[in-house]
């Protein structure tokens, strides 16, 4: 199976710029689903997590930021472009912190 390649598909239009997330290979990997997730669990690590440095939080808080500007792009019905290949660590966190919530 090929992998859609998000900048051929001129419906798709540009990803968006973000800080360190690769928005194409959230969006080929992740359902808008997943990425909501993430920038929940990110956010709420940055806000409660006592031991963890300023810069951590500063990452966590740039990740989160990063989820929500592509899952807001991608829309409420966005589904992984590539739903064949094995889950990641990121969609397995994704999906544990969704059946926890």
């Amino acid at each position: 199976m090929k992998v859609a390649n998000i900048t051929d598909d001129p419906s798709a239009g540009a990803c968006p710029q973000t800080h360190d997330v690769d928005c194409e290979e959230a969006r080929r990997t992740l359902d808008y689903t997943d990425m909501v997730a993430l920038a929940e669990l990110y956010r709420d690590w940055a806000l409660h997590e006592e031991k963890i440095t300023d810069e951590q939080r500063a990452r966590l808080m740039l990740w989160s930021a990063d989820y929500e500007c592509i899952a807001e792009f991608s829309g409420p019905s966005w589904t992984a472009l590539d739903p064949d290949t094995p889950p990641g660590p990121a969609v397995f966190i994704a999906r544990q912190f969704r059946a926890r919530t």
